[in-house]
């Protein structure tokens, strides 16, 4: 059940041989952002899928996978996305429900 005030279990998948080497080059997926951009989270959990199946027939993925820490966030707006919403709902008890838009919801030090 899906609901603003309840937090949404976002599932994020690390590809990569063990043990994981936090200084090897990185990569980020990030799949639907906004909710109603249902493609995005499919390419994301098909890329996981398909580095798992040809990770040892493929010598490009199994290099990529060797070398590499590919972290996958299929769906990070998941209630945005069981309702098909292009927006994040704020869970601010203090006031009305607000939209947010998930691409301007990321927090950052200006310099």
């Amino acid at each position: 059940d899906a609901t603003p005030n309840k937090p949404c279990e976002i599932v994020i998948a690390e590809v990569g041989e063990r043990p994981i080497d936090r200084q090897r080059p990185q990569l980020i997926v990030v799949g639907s952002i906004h909710g109603d951009e249902r493609l995005g989270a499919v390419v994301a959990f098909n890329l996981v899928r398909l580095m798992m199946e040809r990770r040892r027939t493929d010598s490009w993925v199994a290099r990529l996978v060797k070398t590499r820490l590919i972290t996958v966030v299929a769906m990070p707006n998941p209630l945005g996305y069981d309702r098909s919403m292009r927006f994040e709902e704020t869970d601010d008890v203090k006031g009305p429900v607000e939209l947010v838009d998930p691409n301007a919801d990321f927090p950052f030090t200006s310099s």
